[in-house]
């Protein structure tokens, strides 16, 4: 399967971050695999959000070293670079993967494990792009696994190791093993979306006033009227938007993107 490979740096306390990624040439619902212009923006902004997420980081940190029981008795999750989720909640969840920029640069910034997911055909090159930046993930003190999850049918999540599934149930979740954190880059691209996307959100989300969820995504006018329903769907849920900022890429590289927004939310008190 051919591939290409990118570099991004991403701005850090102590510099720069690098992570390398390889993208394949796969595709899920007619929609190839690839880095997107909204991704980049997200994580060229994630270092200024860090004071906001503190108390939730705070917390997380203390679950990196655990570990999810095994499966079978054998380490389910050994290829994705155990010990990558934490077997007491689920931290910092992203929604919509693609190559996992966004949950990499997370994880290298803030020092967390954080769980990817997209559909089931993307899990194998996340996977990949895990494994690749394993050394400079940990040398940040961070750490990530993969997982596929249907933003239709969101209850299950379902890590993959190539044969054996290991799931998750948001319903057999306590509220604090939820997701502190959630993440999602250029989600809004379907009339379906605002719909699906929040249901995953609202299944995933702990509540509790640490709790945020950050989404990016281009202004594209074709789909202005689903940015407008999403943000009345996460508003109808509870959630409040307490920071937006909208801002262009600062190179050539996203000519075909528009303007990108990204927005930062958090339950209404």
């Amino acid at each position: 399967m051919p591939k290409t490979r990118r570099t991004f740096s991403i701005p850090s306390r102590n510099g720069a971050i690098v992570l390398e990624f390889e993208v394949p040439a796969v595709s899920a619902q007619n929609l190839s695999l690839e880095a997107w212009c909204s991704s980049y923006i997200l994580v060229q902004h994630l270092r200024e959000m860090t004071s906001d997420f503190e108390p939730a980081l705070m917390s997380l940190r203390k679950m990196h070293d655990e570990r999810l029981p095994t499966f079978n008795g054998d380490d389910a999750v050994s290829r994705i670079g155990a010990p990558l989720f934490p077997s007491s909640g689920v931290g910092v969840l992203e929604l919509g993967s693609g190559i996992g920029l966004v949950g990499l640069a997370a994880s290298s910034l803030w020092s967390v494990p954080v769980m990817l997911t997209d559909l089931a055909p993307i899990v194998e090159p996340i996977i990949s792009n895990v494994e690749l930046n394993a050394k400079t993930l940990a040398s940040n003190g961070g750490s990530a696994c993969a997982g596929a999850l249907d933003w239709d049918e969101p209850n299950t999540l379902s890590l993959h190791n190539g044969t054996t599934p290991l799931s998750l149930q948001a319903s057999n979740l306590d509220a604090g093993q939820k997701a502190k954190i959630i993440l999602a880059a250029d989600v809004v691209y379907s009339e379906e979306h605002p719909r699906i996307l929040t249901k995953a959100i609202f299944a995933w989300l702990s509540p509790g006033k640490e709790a945020r969820v950050v989404i990016a995504y281009p202004l594209r006018i074709a789909y202005l009227d689903q940015v407008r329903e999403l943000w009345e769907r996460l508003d109808n849920g509870g959630l409040i938007s307490i920071r937006e900022e909208r801002v262009r890429a600062d190179n050539g590289d996203w000519d075909d993107e528009e303007e990108i927004e990204w927005c930062v939310w958090k339950w209404k008190e």
